[in-house]
């Protein structure tokens, strides 16, 4: 039989992460009782984030990334970069792992990929943005790891722990 012209093909299936599943079966009976079992089990242990935790995080991340932004401006004028430039020079902070896919539970970290722009060195990241952000009264616990495959500046701002790993666009 033929299609119509007017059908179009059905949408790719939604992919988190590489690999695909290992599975795309419905679940069984006996699985959802088991998934209500877990998920009473996990409330019991407190794991899951409250939404006054959601949004506590969702504040540390808007407040990190104005850090970012004016870091990014006052390093721009230490540079003499040229104000048209450093004012479309944007820097965004994206986040991902557990986070990012919204399975996080209480007490994990924040993993957060600092972009900005390819003029930026990795030392400055890790020398003055890191001073700027050791004088918060929000930050605490303040370190950088950078004999690691991807360094990092790892913190707690307002109680919430953070990795940021940086990215030259």
């Amino acid at each position: 039989p033929r299609k119509s012209p007017d059908a179009s093909p059905p949408a790719p299936p939604r992919r988190y992460g590489i690999s695909g599943p290992i599975s795309e079966d419905q679940p069984s009976e006996d699985q959802l009782i088991l998934t209500e079992q877990l998920i009473k089990t996990l409330a019991t242990c407190d794991a899951f984030v409250d939404d006054l935790e959601l949004r506590r995080r969702e504040n540390a991340v808007e407040q990190l990334e104005s850090l970012f932004k004016e870091w990014l401006t006052e390093i721009c004028k230490e540079l003499n970069i040229p104000d048209h430039v450093t004012e479309k020079v944007g820097g965004k902070i994206f986040t991902f792992g557990s986070r990012h896919l919204g399975v996080d539970s209480k007490g994990d970290d924040v993993d957060a990929l600092c972009v900005g722009p390819r003029f930026i060195q990795r030392n400055d990241f890790f020398t003055s943005f890191f001073e700027k952000l050791r004088v918060q009264k929000e930050v605490k616990d303040i370190r950088t790891i950078q004999s690691t495959c991807v360094p990092v500046i790892t913190m707690s701002y307002e109680g919430i722990k953070a990795t940021e790993s940086q990215r030259r666009s």
